[in-house]
């Protein structure tokens, strides 16, 4: 797997991927580039899969503000951030760690 890197300004040739890096960060989330200047997304069936969520539970969560909305990377390809993706299940591991405790 690439060493990732977290990146500040995107300064990246490709002025698809400045955009998608740009649409991150504007969400408080870091854009995070490989070694090849790649930025890490996934797409709906694979946060379907590291979530356990149907397609129908993603969309009703996205809505409801409870999970991070994707990035328009195309018209017809949505993409999710790999680092907002591993925050949310980061944060949803915590809140239960948190509950055990008590």
């Amino acid at each position: 797997m690439p060493d990732l890197a977290s990146v500040e300004a995107v300064d990246h040739p490709n002025r698809r991927i400045r955009r998608a890096t740009d649409a991150i960060e504007r969400r408080g989330h870091q854009a995070v580039i490989d070694d090849d200047g790649n930025v890490g997304f996934y797409n709906k069936a694979q946060v379907c899969g590291l979530t356990t969520f149907t397609p129908t539970t993603l969309w009703r969560r996205i809505r409801a503000g409870d999970f991070p909305r994707g990035v328009q990377l195309s018209p017809n390809r949505v993409g999710w951030p790999k680092q907002a993706v591993h925050d949310w299940i980061q944060q949803k591991m915590d809140a239960a760690e948190g509950q055990a405790k008590t």
